[in-house]
Formats: structure tokens, C-alpha cells, sequence
């Protein structure tokens, strides 16, 4: 189970669509080529034996929700936060090479919510009517889009997933 979660501010709210102000984070990242959905295991495994002690020093490295996936240049993108107690300076070396650390800034996004398990159908569909949500409210959106998955594979009932879109420009009325 996760201890920790990426943080964010509801700024707006309908149904399970939210406009959200995210929090300066730092990210354990590694890419393949090919889909999030046929890379997504693969991609696990190589973040999951860093965290859980293939590093420099044999040290393990609380999980933390929620895991995310995008598509970047014909390849599949997986990050796991790093927990907020560790400084990327201080943080052990992984063994597996492909692995890297990226700390990205503060930034707003549209999510939706949804549950079960994710795949390329959903992730499409729930796309969609994000773009949809952000021409009704006049949001400029970026090409940034991620699938974010909170819950371990084993759990079945109650499974939550967004897909989150970076904003471009987030019109005055929905600033902090």
C-alpha cells in the first residue's frame, strides 16, 4: 500500500472532473519503446526492483500513488513519485541504468476519475471527454497526457484511475 501521494489543490469540480493545481515533485522515470498499455508491466518491474532495493545501496524506497504512464515519441513513459523526504542529490544510484530522475514543477491539469482496471478503450474515451470539459470551461490544453493508476494490480473492488491532462493556460476565475 502506498504511503504517500502525489499532492495536489481542488481548484473546480463537476461530477468526476476536477481542475487541480499539483505540487513541485520529483519522479523515478524509465521509457520502452512501444505502448503504456503493452510496456506497462515491463516498466513496473524495472521502477518496482529500484524502489525495492536494486540501488547502490541495497536501500528501499517507500511506494507512493499514484503510478503514471503517457506515451512520448513512439515510447511508454512510467514514473513513481519519490517520497518527499528525499533530495534527488541524496537518493542511491539504481542498478538498472534506463532508470532516471526528473523533478518536475508545480503545474495545473483537468482530471477525470474512474474505476476498474485501465486500458487503452477507457484511457481514449475518458481523453475525450476531458478535451470536451476544457472547451466548455475555455482551457488551453498541453499535449501532456497521462493515465495515473493508484491501486496495487491484486486489488479489485474499488479501483481508482484518472486520466490528467496538463493545462496551458487555465482561464482567471479558476486561479488560486
Amino acid at each position: 500500500m502506498a504511503s504517500e501521494q502525489l499532492q495536489y489543490k481542488t481548484l473546480y469540480q463537476e461530477e468526476n472532473m476536477e481542475i487541480r493545481h499539483y505540487e513541485r515533485a520529483l519522479f523515478a522515470t524509465v521509457s520502452s519503446p512501444g505502448s503504456m498499455f503493452d510496456n506497462r508491466n515491463n516498466n513496473f518491474s524495472k521502477l518496482g526492483g529500484y524502489i525495492f532495493g536494486g540501488n547502490e545501496d541495497s536501500k528501499k524506497i517507500s511506494m507512493t500513488s499514484p503510478v503514471t504512464m503517457k506515451e512520448e515519441n513512439d515510447s511508454s513513459v512510467m514514473s513513481f513519485m519519490v517520497p518527499s523526504r528525499w533530495k534527488k542529490e541524496d537518493l542511491p544510484a539504481p542498478n538498472n541504468q534506463e532508470i532516471r530522475f526528473e523533478e518536475k514543477e508545480a503545474f495545473y491539469a483537468l482530471t477525470i476519475t474512474f474505476g476498474g482496471y485501465s486500458n487503452a478503450d477507457k484511457y481514449d474515451k475518458y481523453r475525450k471527454k476531458l478535451i470536451e470539459f476544457a472547451g466548455r470551461l475555455n482551457i488551453t490544453l498541453t499535449d501532456e497526457v497521462y493515465l495515473l493508476g493508484y491501486d496495487p494490480p491484486f486489488k479489485i473492488m474499488g479501483r481508482r484511475n484518472e486520466v490528467l491532462i496538463v493545462i496551458k493556460h487555465l482561464p482567471e476565475k479558476f486561479g488560486e
